[in-house]
């Protein structure tokens, strides 16, 4: 073993320590610094047959290359606890990741006007997910579809439960939808083209509208109109039946017109 510094109250470097040889190198006192290649160069880490090593302070820009010895290897960072930090300094916005009791995350740009992008050469995105939760999916098979899903059945997805406006479709010469929309929050509902059409319950089942309803055109209807009774005595019924119903009481208020228009005329003629 080769020591170097050491002697009295400082702390020697130490080479070929123990039985595996280990290297110590310190600073003479806790208070010291260790620096290498402080003249400028490149730090190599790990290498040599068939391992790849690591390098600080790579070409002009002085780069940081930091890689596992083997492609099957991993690279651990703060696994006992602890913050790491990412960018910052006087002019960047700093991310943080294990920040507080929680380990949370947070993802900025360095700037305002930066962007933050994920999967950007292709490939899913997941969210949640996990043991008994559902995870939700941007970018799924070959049409990069979207699926977004409460990580259990029985719970929810919430869109702009602060207020504002939800758009559907838009964009180019598509018509958007929108979803409340001015002071009252008003639904517009439209087919991406003027030659579309929207579609509500096509499968069947019931469809109930609660207020008043306008209609700006025609009106198709392929079925029966059915008409509410005005008391509880009163059957629903269609308002094809209603009509009949109509017709054939003034066909008899018609014929009993008649009857007494003759017994008028009658009585006139004695």
């Amino acid at each position: 073993m080769v020591e170097i510094g050491g002697g009295g109250a400082a702390t020697a470097s130490s080479f070929g320590l123990g039985m595996n040889k280990d290297v110590a190198i310190n600073s003479g006192n806790a208070a010291g610094k260790v620096s290498i290649q402080n003249a400028g160069g490149e730090i190599e880490f790990i290498g040599g047959p068939g391992e790849t090593p690591s390098v600080a302070g790579k070409g002009a820009t002085k780069d940081w290359e930091i890689r596992s010895g083997k492609s099957q290897g991993k690279v651990t960072i703060q696994d006992n606890g602890g913050e790491i930090l990412l960018l910052g300094g006087s002019t960047f916005h700093q991310s943080h990741i294990g920040y507080g009791q929680n380990g949370d995350w947070f993802l900025r740009s360095g700037k305002t006007a930066g962007k933050i992008s994920i999967q950007d050469n292709g490939g899913s995105l997941e969210l949640g997910g996990g043991s008994g939760l559902r995870a939700s999916i941007l970018g799924s098979g070959g049409n990069m579809d979207a699926l977004i899903r409460s990580g259990k059945p029985e719970g929810k997805v919430s869109l702009q439960n602060g207020g504002g406006t939800i758009e559907l479709l838009g964009g180019g010469s598509s018509q958007a939808s929108e979803i409340g929309e001015g002071t009252l929050q008003n639904w517009w509902i439209r087919s991406g083209n003027n030659g579309g059409v929207v579609n509500i319950q096509d499968h069947g089942g019931a469809t109930a509208i609660g207020g008043d309803v306008s209609v700006a055109k025609d009106l198709k209807i392929a079925g029966h109109i059915f008409m509410q009774g005005s008391s509880s005595e009163m059957a629903e019924t269609t308002l094809e039946s209603r009509l009949m119903e109509m017709e054939s009481k003034m066909s008899q208020m018609m014929e009993t017109n008649a009857q007494l228009m003759a017994m008028m005329a009658e009585m006139k003629a004695r």
